[in-house]
C-alpha cells in the first residue's frame, strides 16, 4: 500500500472541491509515502453535514493503484470524515 495516498491526493481534491461546494479541504491525513495506512482523515475549513446529522454522502472516494483498504468512510463531526 506503500504510495497510495500520494496517488490519490489529488482525486481527494477533486472530489471534495464538488462535494463540499463552497468548503475547502483544510486538512488531510496521512500525508507522504506510509506503508500501513489504517484511516485516512480528511477535515474541511467549514461545516459540510448539518450539526448533529453525520449520515451525510461521503464526499469522497478512495482511489488506489493497489488494493483498497477495506472499510467506509463516516462524518466524525459536522466538519470531519474518516
Amino acid at each position: 500500500m506503500r504510495g497510495w495516498v500520494k496517488a490519490a491526493l489529488p482525486l481527494f481534491w477533486a472530489v471534495a472541491a464538488t462535494a463540499a461546494q463552497a468548503a475547502g479541504i483544510a486538512a488531510v491525513t496521512p500525508r507522504g509515502d506510509v506503508a500501513q495506512v489504517r484511516q485516512v482523515t480528511v477535515t474541511f475549513s467549514e461545516a459540510v453535514v448539518p450539526l448533529g446529522d453525520l449520515r451525510g454522502a461521503d464526499p469522497m472516494v478512495i482511489d488506489c493503484r493497489g488494493p483498497a483498504p477495506k472499510g467506509s468512510g463516516r462524518w466524525i463531526k459536522e466538519r470531519g470524515w474518516v
